[in-house]
């Protein structure tokens, strides 16, 4: 138990009064946030909407020994 009361008389001379009053006020501000944020319920998540997916007719593909310009060709006629 002297131990502890060392230690704790060297923190205060080597912090000083000041800091760890701002220390000891900022674990207080914390530890009450965190107990206000646990209190408090989640508000409602919103499901995420699936991506709409607009979808376009295949594209055809020439037939095996036909070029692309003889199947435009044929096309017009």
């Amino acid at each position: 138990m002297f131990s502890l009361i060392i230690i704790a008389i060297l923190i205060v001379l080597f912090l000083g009064g000041d800091r760890l009053t701002a220390i000891g006020k900022g674990l207080g501000d914390g530890v009450r946030g965190y107990r206000k944020a646990r209190r408090e319920p989640d508000p409602p998540a919103e499901k995420p909407q699936p991506p709409q997916v607009e979808e376009s007719p295949p594209k055809l593909l020439p037939a095996k020994g036909e070029s692309s310009a003889s199947r435009s060709d044929d096309s017009d006629s």
